[in-house]
């Protein structure tokens, strides 16, 4: 019987995989990384915490799961001996990277790629290389089809977390504090990137706020927790820097129309995302990385983000049969209105 990984291509793009205490995940993100067999893989791991008794054990197991690398493959590890916490782990692992590399991709335990994650990354970092606009590369895209995009990727503002791509360029931009948000031109310049429109869509698990309400109280909120003097808390959220550094830059990301990468680590343990939210866990679905079709500009897609900071940020629902059933039972209360309001007015006129 024939080894598929002996028959596939190549990746050529070096791959950061970052991995801790979760070995079921770990080893979903793991068989994906087999078959796209990168010719070179960073693996950057945490230490277990000291006041997390199952830690260790669940630590050596996710670490037992990437020992074997069954392809030519140059493997370099970062294992931490102390436990650092995610920001501290996650910006070791740009370092390392982008000592020697000029684009990665970057895939974290809970992050399960489509088989078409890697060679759209891989095509995206080779056709915007010498574009400095853009910065990011998604493969995540939580919009449901919402709305309906006729090429296969359009530019963004934002950049999703959960599996991506970028170049040393853009890593240069980023700067791993949260000081300079309180300085008012900068805060101005990050803040020129939204609307003060706030969206109408009662299908919110939160009230509907625009977007420099919503980045304005994110990021005052993340400084005071975490970076006002005086303040003892471990920093957390990286990819809440990465934004803020490409937004102060006016720096764009590449969407693909479907996702191409499913958080599969929302739950009790995950780092961030304990609470489930099912508009976030979007199908995972294909592109035609060969025959894609390219966007006719490179302006921000005003409609598609829309429907993203909506989902992402506010949580809104945009699954489609959700949506059915809320549009339709707001018709049918209008509809009922109407009868109501046609029944009264024959009552009155009726007893004149």
């Amino acid at each position: 019987m024939k080894n598929n990984l002996s028959i596939n291509p190549q990746l050529e793009t070096p791959v950061v995989f970052i991995i801790f205490n979760r070995p079921e995940t770990t080893a979903q993100v793991w068989d994906c990384i087999r078959k796209a067999r990168p010719k070179k893989l960073y693996i950057v791991a945490d230490a277990p915490r000291l006041d997390k008794e199952t830690d260790a054990k669940k630590v050596a197991a996710t670490r037992k799961i990437v020992e074997t690398v069954d392809w030519p493959c140059e493997v370099i590890r970062d294992y931490a001996e102390v436990n650092q916490g995610d920001f501290k782990r996650f910006h070791a692992a740009f370092e390392l990277a982008f000592k020697t590399e000029n684009e990665i991709i970057w895939l974290e335990d809970d992050c399960l790629p489509s088989p078409a994650f890697f060679p759209f990354c891989e095509a995206m970092l080779k056709r915007y290389a010498d574009n400095e606009q853009i910065a990011y590369i998604n493969g995540s895209n939580l919009n449901w089809g919402l709305p309906k995009i006729k090429s296969d990727y359009y530019v963004s503002r934002y950049m999703l977390p959960w599996g991506y791509a970028l170049w040393k360029r853009s890593w240069e931009l980023c700067r791993p504090t949260l000081e300079y948000w309180m300085d008012p031109s900068y805060r101005a310049t990050v803040l020129n990137n939204f609307t003060d429109i706030a969206p109408n869509d009662a299908l919110s698990q939160f009230k509907a706020i625009s977007e420099k309400t919503f980045w304005t109280n994110l990021f005052d909120t993340w400084y005071n927790q975490y970076e006002k003097p005086g303040t003892n808390v471990r920093k957390s959220g990286f990819d809440y820097y990465l934004k803020l550094a490409f937004w102060a830059h006016q720096k764009r990301a590449i969407m693909p129309r479907v996702n191409l990468v499913k958080n599969i680590g929302f739950g009790a343990d995950a780092t961030h995302t304990q609470a489930v939210n099912k508009s976030h866990i979007v199908p995972l679905q294909s592109l035609d990385v060969a025959h894609l079709k390219h966007p006719t500009s490179l302006a921000i897609n005003e409609p598609a983000d829309n429907w993203t900071f909506r989902v992402y940020a506010l949580y809104q629902e945009a699954r489609p049969w959700k949506r059915f059933l809320y549009n339709t039972k707001r018709i049918l209360g209008k509809i009922r209105q109407i009868i109501l309001h046609t029944l009264k007015n024959k009552h009155e006129n009726a007893s004149l």
